[in-house]
């Protein structure tokens, strides 16, 4: 099984956090755990936020770097790649970064590989809001 993790951000951005480095994935062998310490810190500007950490498990090989994406307050200067794809999985994962996009495409490629994704969703709050007793944004007290 092949696993790599996401972490979507308060300001809309989505970053690998698993592996860290430039692997687009790491296998783990069965009944192997994998536990991953997390530090988890708001944007800067931001008192409250969010964060879904996204991991996602295939059978194939496949590369989720075409869905990381700078905050949406930065602008981005990525571009597409123009290397071949592992799998119909990762060629569908690919369209998502075409220039003439903003996200919202159809692709022709069926990505009926064998793969799972599971979240957790980690609330953030600025420590001095909270002791303030402040309520998050979006939130009621």
């Amino acid at each position: 099984m092949n696993v790599t993790v996401l972490d979507l951000q308060p300001d809309w951005a989505i970053s690998q956090i698993y592996p860290a480095r430039a692997g687009s994935y790491e296998t783990l062998d069965v009944g192997r755990e994998l536990i991953l310490p997390l530090n988890v810190t708001l944007p800067e500007g931001y008192q409250a936020g969010t964060d879904i950490i996204k991991v996602f498990a295939t059978i194939d090989t496949t590369s989720f770097r075409s869905l990381e994406l700078s905050a949406l307050d930065r602008p981005t200067t990525r571009e597409p790649s123009s290397r071949g794809y592992a799998n119909a999985l990762e060629a569908f994962l690919a369209g998502f970064i075409s220039p003439k996009s903003t996200r919202a495409v159809a692709v022709d490629v069926c990505a009926a590989t064998e793969w799972v994704a599971h979240q957790v969703e980690i609330e953030v709050v600025n420590e001095q809001q909270q002791a303030l007793g402040a309520a998050p944004a979006g939130h009621q007290t």
